[in-house]
C-alpha cells in the first residue's frame, strides 16, 4: 500500500532572519543568518525563493503549483520539516503562531551529557574586547608583517633543524613532571594568541565574533575556541580562508621566536617555556589545526578551496548510505551521486570516519595510562555513546520502517557470518608473541671498592680507565688517630703481658686469670686495628679496569668507612640485566637457559644471540640501573619516595635518583652472550625480545584481560593502604 502525502503546516518565516546572496563552487546560493542561534545555513535559490513566500496566509499546498518554483512536492515537504526543526519559522497551531518545541531525546541527551571526551566550556562573546584591540594591532594583519612573518618563520625553522639532535633529546622530558607546568603555561599563551587572531581577521572584513571558550581533551585544556562562524557573510572566499588559518599563521610566527629564544637561551625557565612552544606549535598546528579531517581550521580552508559546502556532513551522509545500503540492505539512493567532485566527497566520508575512530581510541588508552580506573569509565562510557546509543536507537525505531523483516534478517545474516568468522579467527588462529623488557649492558665481573677505613686520602695510585692488575695498589689513606691508637694498644698489651707473667710468677692464680681476660679483651679490639690500618692502603682484588668518575677530586678528602671509591671491571666479559615487569615474571622464569635476543640502542636493527641464565628471586622498587628510567632517559616510569623517619634509611645526598622508586616493584634478570660480540659498552641500554610459545587469539585476548583487570585490582588494594 502506498503511504498517504502528509498534510502541510501553514508557516510563517521569523522576521529577524537575515539573507545574503553569495556565489559557492561556482553556483549563486543565499547564505541564511540566525542571529538568535548565531547559526548560518547555505540555501539555493529554489529554496529562497520559496521562503520568500512563507508569510503565514501563503499555504505550501498553493506554492505546489507554482510554476516559478523549481521544488517538488517532497522536497518542499522535505524544506518545511527543516524550517521547523531549526525553529526558523512559526507554525500555525490552535494557540496561534508558535516555534516548534523539541521533543527530548532522552539517547540523545545522555550522549550529550556524559561525552566526557570532548568538552566545551563557553566563556561568553569577546566581541567588544576584540574591536577595542583590533586598532592596536591591525599591523599585524599587513603585507609588511607578512614579510618579517616569512623571515622569522624560516630563520626559526633553520635554527630548528641546525640543533635537531640536541631539539630529539629534550623531546624525553616534555612529559616529565617538572616540566608539565612550563608545558601547561606554553599551551595557554599559544592558544589565546591563536584565538585572538581568528577574532581580529574576522573583526577586519565586518564579522561578529558570538561566543569564545575552553575546549577540553580529557578534561585537559588544550585549547580554546572562537565561533567566527559570521565570516560565512563574507563574499570573497579569500577572506573566509584568511579567518580560517589566522590562528596557524600567527603559531608559526610564536614558533618562529620561540625556535630563536631555545636556541640561544641557557637551560632554565626561558630555555623550557620556548622549547614548549616550538613543539606545541609545530605538534598541535600539524595534528589538529591543519588537519581536514576534524573540524578545525584546515577543514574550513578545504572546503573554500574545493569549492564543497558542508563537506563533512555530505561525508557522513555517505557514510551512513554504504551503512544503509549495504549492511542493512535498504533501497536507498547515493546521496552524493550526481554531484560534482562525488569521488572526493566519498573518500574524504570514509577516511575522516576511520581518522574519528583512530583519535578516540588513541585518547581512551591516554585515559587508561594516565586515570586507570577512570579511563576505564570513560571508554566505557564512549563504547556507550558511539556504538550502543545507534544502536538502541535503530532498534527502537526499525518498526516503523516497511522493510523491518528484510532488514533484521539481512543483519542477523551478517552478524552472524561476522561472528563465526571472529570465532574461528580467534581460537583457530595462532601465534608466537614476544615479550619485550628494558635492559643495560653491563660487565659480567665488577667488583666495587670501598673504603674499610675512615681517613684521609693520602696517595692515588691508578685513574679511571686505567687497566690493573690483581694486587696492584690502588690508593692509600691516612688516618694518624687510628694508627696512634693500635700503637698504645699495642703497648697495653705488653704491660698487660709483664703484669700477667707477674702474677704467674708469685702464683696469685686469681689475678693471673683476670689479667688474661683483659689481656684477650684488648687483643681482640688490637686485631680489628691492625685490620683497619692494613686496609688504609686498598688494592685490586683481580685484573680489569679502573671505574671512577672524578676519581682525582678525592685527593686529600676525609672519607667515612663504607664510602665507596671506584670499581674494577673486568672489560672482556659482557652480561645484560634485564628489568621485568610482575606481570612477565613467570614467562621469564619458565624460559631460563632459553635463547633470547638483544637489540643494543646504539645499533637497534642488529640481534645479538643470548642466553637467559638467571632470574633473580625477589622484587624490589629500588632503581638499580638510573639509566632505565625517566631519570636518565629511559621508558621506565619512576615516584618520588616516601620520606624515611629511620636514621638508618636515610637517602644518600651524594646519589640522588635514590629519591625516586619503581612505580611497581621489577625483578631482575641475567642475559649472558653467545657469543660475546665486539664493540659493546657498559652503561649502554638494550632491549630484550623473548619469544613465547605459540598461544591462540583467544587466549591471547582473554590473558590481556585478566591481567589488566589484576593490575586494575592490584592499584585499588595498593591505595587502601
Amino acid at each position: 500500500m502506498s503511504q498517504q502525502p502528509q498534510a502541510l503546516p501553514l508557516l510563517k518565516l521569523r522576521s529577524d532572519l537575515q539573507f545574503t546572496p553569495q556565489s559557492y563552487g561556482g553556483t549563486p546560493c543565499y547564505l541564511l543568518e540566525d542571529p538568535l542561534n548565531a547559526a548560518f545555513f547555505r540555501l539555493g535559490i529554489p529554496e529562497y525563493q520559496l521562503l520568500q513566500h512563507l508569510d503565514g496566509q501563503t499555504s505550501l499546498e498553493s506554492l505546489l503549483e507554482d510554476p516559478e518554483l523549481e521544488l517538488s512536492a517532497e522536497q518542499i515537504q522535505l524544506l518545511s520539516q527543516w524550517l521547523i526543526q531549526h525553529r526558523l519559522a512559526y507554525i500555525h497551531t490552535e494557540r496561534g503562531w508558535q516555534l516548534f518545541q523539541a521533543k527530548t531525546d532522552s539517547a540523545q541527551k545522555f550522549a550529550r551529557y556524559f561525552n566526557w571526551l570532548f568538552i566545551r566550556v563557553p566563556l561568553g562573546s569577546p566581541d567588544r574586547i576584540i574591536s577595542r584591540l583590533l586598532p592596536y594591532l591591525r599591523g599585524l594583519l599587513t603585507w609588511p608583517f607578512f614579510l618579517l612573518w616569512l623571515i622569522v618563520c624560516i630563520s626559526g625553522a633553520w635554527q630548528v633543524a641546525s640543533h635537531h639532535e640536541r631539539f630529539m633529546q629534550a623531546a624525553d622530558s616534555v612529559l616529565a613532571v617538572n616540566n608539565l607546568g612550563w608545558l601547561l603555561l606554553a599551551w595557554i599563551v599559544v592558544k589565546t594568541v591563536h584565538e585572538l587572531f581568528h577574532g581580529l581577521v574576522c573583526k577586519r572584513y565586518g564579522g561578529y565574533i558570538h561566543q569564545a571558550g575552553i575546549l577540553l581533551i580529557l578534561f585537559a585544556p588544550i585549547g580554546g575556541y572562537v565561533n567566527a562562524s559570521s565570516s560565512w557573510k563574507f563574499t570573497s572566499r579569500w577572506q573566509r580562508m584568511h579567518v580560517s588559518i589566522a590562528g596557524m599563521y600567527i603559531e608559526l610566527f610564536l614558533a618562529g621566536l620561540a625556535a630563536w629564544v631555545w636556541a640561544y637561551s641557557e637551560a632554565g625557565e626561558i630555555n623550557y617555556l620556548a622549547y614548549n612552544m616550538v613543539l606545541i606549535t609545530s605538534l598541535a598546528t600539524v595534528l589538529f589545526n591543519a588537519n581536514p579531517l576534524m573540524r578545525f581550521d584546515g577543514y574550513y580552508v578545504l572546503t573554500d578551496l574545493v569549492d564543497i559546502p558542508n563537506l563533512y556532513t555530505l561525508g557522513q551522509k555517505y557514510v551512513a548510505y554504504l551503512n544503509q545500503r549495504y549492511l542493512q540492505g535498504r533501497a536507498v539512493n547515493d546521496p552524493v551521486r550526481g554531484q560534482s567532485h562525488a569521488w572526493f566527497i566519498r573518500a574524504y566520508g570514509l577516511t575522516a570516519l576511520v581518522w574519528r575512530w583512530l583519535v578516540t581510541i588513541t585518547l581512551l588508552v591516554l585515559a587508561h595510562l594516565l586515570w586507570h580506573g577512570a579511563g576505564v569509565v570513560l571508554a566505557i562510557l564512549a563504547a556507550v555513546i558511539m556504538l550502543v546509543l545507534p544502536l538502541t536507537r535503530f532498534l527502537l525505531n526499525i518498526h516503523k520502517h516497511p522493510q523491518r523483516g528484510a532488514i533484521m534478517r539481512r543483519m542477523a545474516l551478517l552478524f552472524g557470518i561476522g561472528g563465526a568468522l571472529a570465532a574461528v579467527v580467534l581460537t583457530q588462529v595462532y601465534w608466537s608473541p614476544q615479550l619485550s623488557a628494558p635492559a643495560i649492558v653491563d660487565y659480567a665481573q665488577e667488583s666495587v671498592m670501598r673504603a674499610d677505613s675512615a681517613g684521609f686520602i693520602r696517595k692515588i695510585a691508578v685513574q679511571s680507565g686505567q687497566t690493573v692488575q690483581e694486587g696492584d695498589l690502588l690508593l692509600v689513606l691516612d688516618n694518624p688517630s687510628l694508627v696512634a691508637e693500635r700503637d698504645d694498644l699495642a703497648l697495653q698489651l705488653h704491660i698487660h703481658r709483664l703484669k700477667q707473667q707477674q702474677h704467674l710468677s708469685n702464683e696469685q692464680l686469681s689475678d693471673y686469670q683476670a689479667e688474661a681476660a683483659k689481656l684477650q679483651e684488648l687483643q681482640d679490639k688490637w686485631r680489628d686495628l691492625a685490620q683497619q690500618v692494613q686496609h688504609l692502603s686498598l688494592y685490586a682484588p683481580h685484573a680489569g679496569t679502573v671505574l671512577a668518575q672524578g676519581l682525582d677530586d678525592w685527593q686529600g678528602r676525609y672519607v667515612e668507612r663504607g664510602t665507596e671509591l671506584l670499581s674494577i671491571a673486568d672489560a672482556s666479559q659482557y652480561k645484560v640485566m634485564v628489568s621485568v615487569a610482575q606481570q612477565d615474571i613467570d614467562s621469564f622464569r619458565a624460559q631460563i637457559g632459553t635463547p633470547v635476543t638483544v637489540y643494543r640502542d646504539s645499533q637497534p636493527l642488529q640481534a645479538l644471540p643470548a642466553v637467559l641464565s638467571q632470574v633473580k628471586p625477589s622484587a624490589s622498587q629500588e632503581i638499580v640501573y638510573p639509566a632505565l628510567t625517566a631519570l636518565g632517559g629511559g621508558k621506565l616510569a619512576v615516584q618520588r619516595r616516601l620520606a624515611q623517619t629511620d636514621s638508618t634509611n636515610r637517602l644518600n645526598d651524594n646519589e640522588p635518583q635514590q629519591e625516586y622508586e619503581h612505580l611497581q616493584p621489577r625483578f631482575m634478570a641475567v642475559v649472558e652472550f653467545k657469543p660475546l660480540p665486539s664493540g659493546l659498552v657498559a652503561g649502554e641500554p638494550a632491549q630484550l625480545l623473548l619469544a613465547q610459545p605459540s598461544r591462540s587469539l583467544w587466549y591471547s585476548l582473554r590473558l590481556s584481560v585478566q591481567r589488566y583487570i589484576e593490575a586494575i585490582i592490584a592499584r585499588g588494594e595498593q591505595a587502601t593502604k
